[in-house]
């Protein structure tokens, strides 16, 4: 794919996660699920890129105002590396796991 158009699609999934929260929508699988169709329908992405994007955008928003950041240079397949506040502080892969299946419990 173009990567000038890959940029379009990523901004305007961007674009439609926040005008989706804005409207009052905090049920993440729903703004997912609706951001999928917009890139789908309106740029003709395929499912996979539709949802990865959507994803991306989604967690891009969730962070917006924060200063903590993954370091990918140190992160592995099983640990995860955050930086908060100038401090490295490690995650588990059954950590994330566990967040994941159990979203009530990961805030």
């Amino acid at each position: 794919m173009n990567p000038d158009h890959q940029n379009l699609i990523e901004e305007r999934a961007l674009t439609h996660v926040a005008r989706l929260a804005a409207k009052g929508c905090a049920d993440r699988d729903a703004i997912h699920r609706a951001t999928v169709r917009h890139l789908i329908d309106k740029f003709g992405c395929t499912l996979l890129n539709a949802r990865l994007v959507a994803a991306r955008a989604i967690a891009d928003h969730a962070s917006k105002g924060l200063t903590a950041r993954v370091d990918i240079t140190k992160s592995t397949s099983t640990c995860i590396f955050v930086n908060v506040d100038g401090e490295l502080r490690a995650l588990a892969l059954p950590d994330l796991v566990h967040a994941l299946e159990h979203p009530s419990q990961a805030h």
